[in-house]
């Protein structure tokens, strides 16, 4: 009995396993559908309920609409009635209540303005007899309870506009009564009040600050006329600056950047006025033969206007590539004389605007600086004043770029050279003719303070090239040239902190020559030879399906066809599952619009009868009737 038992059950093991392996199968389908079809209610069903909206705005507060509006009753009940009522605005016939400034003259709501008596409307309303034309038992006609209406109607309106005047003059008088004592009332409430204000309140109003009195106030200052819109043509913005006076000058040009326009055109033409005015007040400085400290004010305020209007242009540096090149031909015309101011600062104002590494434009102005600085002679103090400026102009390119020029160390050593005395020369070969900037021992004459400011320049120049050459292999060698150029300078005709430079200088450079290591040529080492690997171990995935008669390629290729199709075959199913439940979206949508229509039809033929049926009984009472 036991092992027919076994037996039997041993059939029906292999069924309750299939059974038990179904349903995890069934259970893993049915997870899987209804992920899908909260995936699709989350993308496509979204999608085709805005599919006909421009612009529509989503939803990111609480997830269902029960909960958000639990939580709007939850702070509802949370806020008091008065905290809420203080946020109301009253009103009182359209206005609200602080707009009405005398609260005594709003009319009450008691008042009955052409109101009928009772006895009148009970006599001439529902078959008093109004309408009768006999005048039986002394009853009036029609005409005369009219006219009496009217006669009663204006008598009342009159009355009541009297007791409104008089009131209003009562009201009147007791305001102009009562305004001298309440100057009494508020100054005993404010002797008591003050009895109990604390330390605290006391210090509070100390730090507060007292209202401005008329007697207090401060001498009015005339407002300045403000710039509407930018001159056309450079005259008439000339002649508006001209017609400014002169103190307040700074004050007009920074208005009319602020009033600019933010177009591209406008800031382009306003750069251009400015740096044309530039160009103007250092013309007349130059034939004044003097910078006086407005013209360095104008200019420092000029430039940070410029500023102000550089970053709002992108291709600004193609309208300031034009004015060099027109400069750069107006030098041409006399290449080895010093230019004008105007085109000096001109270069200057590039300098503080752009920098040489930043940009095209500054590096065309120091190739500029060079040829100035090559070619023209040094005949005067002036031109060398002019070759200084140029020199720190170049160095302020530099802050940003790594590298020197030339030219201008070699303008530096000609200045240098030119103040060693006439018997020291012969050391050194002269080049061209140059000025004497020798100075003689009493020390007295206007020009030799002027060379000895050209030479103090030079110095401080001197250590401004070193901050740039440091760190090049070939400092040590071009200092040495001004270094021997030092040596031979008359120093006892100079000042002392003239002398104190220069010896500072020579000691750097000999502490510079002890500390300097000089690195040889030395042959490139050879790279050690990279080790020989080992192929990677690659092992190939086989699997379920296997191609016959082919080679490794197209065994690859076959694998990769079928992956191609099979995802092929899944992306249609799941378009086509899409298709279904946006079918399925569209039905219910049709269905409950036509039941919605239904139950409107409906419902107008319901209220249809209803009124049919009420015509109905009228049509019959009037039958009656």
């Amino acid at each position: 009995m036991g092992r027919s038992k076994n037996k039997r059950n041993s059939k029906f093991a292999p069924q309750a396993s299939n059974l038990e392996t179904g349903t995890m199968k069934n259970k893993f389908a049915a997870i899987a559908r209804s992920k899908a079809l909260q995936r699709r209610k989350n993308t496509i069903l979204e999608e085709y309920k805005h599919r006909n909206k421009k612009s529509y705005i989503a939803d990111k507060r609480l997830d269902s609409a029960g909960s958000r509006y639990a939580a709007l009753k939850a702070k509802s009940y949370k806020t008091d009635f008065n905290a809420t009522l203080s946020n109301e605005h009253l009103t009182h016939g359209g206005r609200t209540l602080n707009e009405i400034e005398n609260f005594e003259d709003v009319g009450s709501e008691d008042e009955e303005i052409g109101g009928l008596d009772r006895d009148f409307v009970e006599s001439a309303h529902f078959g008093g007899g109004m309408l009768n034309k006999s005048n039986k038992r002394g009853e009036s006609s029609y005409k005369d309870v009219i006219e009496q209406l009217i006669i009663e109607s204006k008598r009342k309106k009159e009355e009541q506009k009297k007791t409104k005047e008089q009131t209003s003059e009562l009201t009147k008088e007791l305001d102009s009564k009562l305004q001298p004592l309440m100057s009494l009332f508020s100054n005993n409430y404010k002797q008591i009040q003050s009895n109990d204000i604390d330390e605290y309140d006391n210090k509070m109003k100390e730090l507060q600050l007292d209202r401005s009195r008329p007697v207090e106030r401060s001498i009015e200052v005339p407002v300045q006329k403000t710039v509407s819109s930018l001159p056309t043509t450079y005259s008439s913005f000339q002649n508006m600056l001209s017609e400014s006076p002169h103190e307040n000058l700074e004050s007009v040009i920074k208005n009319i950047v602020a009033t600019c326009p933010k177009d591209r055109r406008q800031i382009i033409t306003l750069f251009v006025y400015l740096l044309q005015y530039i160009d103007s007040i250092a013309v007349t400085a130059e034939e004044k033969k003097s910078l006086s400290n407005t013209f360095t004010d104008l200019y420092k305020v000029i430039i940070d206007c410029l500023f102000e209007l550089v970053p709002s242009v992108t291709d600004l540096h193609m309208v300031i590539e034009k004015i060099i090149v027109e400069k750069h031909n107006a030098y041409k015309e006399n290449a080895d004389v010093f230019p004008g101011l105007n085109i000096l600062f001109f270069l200057k104002t590039i300098s503080c605007l752009f920098s040489n590494s930043n940009s095209t434009i500054g590096s065309i102005c120091v190739a500029f600086i060079d040829q100035m600085l090559t070619n023209c002679k040094t005949e005067s103090l002036k031109n060398i004043s002019y070759g200084l400026f140029l020199v720190s102009t170049v160095l302020q390119y530099g802050k940003s770029s790594e590298g020197y020029l030339p030219s201008a160390f070699s303008f530096l050593i000609g200045v240098l050279y030119m103040a060693i005395p006439q018997d020291k020369r012969d050391i050194i070969k002269e080049s061209s003719s140059t000025v004497d900037l020798v100075v003689t021992e009493n020390n007295t004459l206007s020009t030799d303070s002027f060379k000895l400011k050209i030479i103090h320049t030079t110095l401080k120049l001197l250590k401004d090239v070193i901050k740039y050459i440091e760190g090049l292999p070939s400092e040590i060698e071009l200092l040495e040239s001004f270094c021997k150029m030092l040596q031979l300078l008359p120093w006892e005709t100079y000042p002392k902190e003239t002398k104190k430079s220069c010896s500072e200088f020579v000691k750097m450079l000999e502490e510079k020559k002890g500390n300097r290591k000089l690195n040889f040529l030395v042959q490139e080492k050879k790279k050690p030879q990279a080790l020989r690997l080992y192929e990677p171990n690659i092992q190939k995935v086989y699997e379920h399906k296997r191609t016959r008669g082919t080679s490794k390629g197209d065994s690859e290729q076959t694998v990769l066809v079928r992956k191609l199709k099979k995802e092929r075959k899944g992306a249609v199913r799941e378009l086509r599952r899409d298709r279904v439940f946006l079918a399925k979206v569209k039905i219910d949508e049709q269905l409950r619009s036509d039941k919605e229509r239904y139950a409107k039809i409906k419902r107008i033929y319901s209220e249809g009868n209803v009124q049919q049926a009420e015509l109905n009984i009228l049509k019959k009472k009037k039958g009656k009737k």
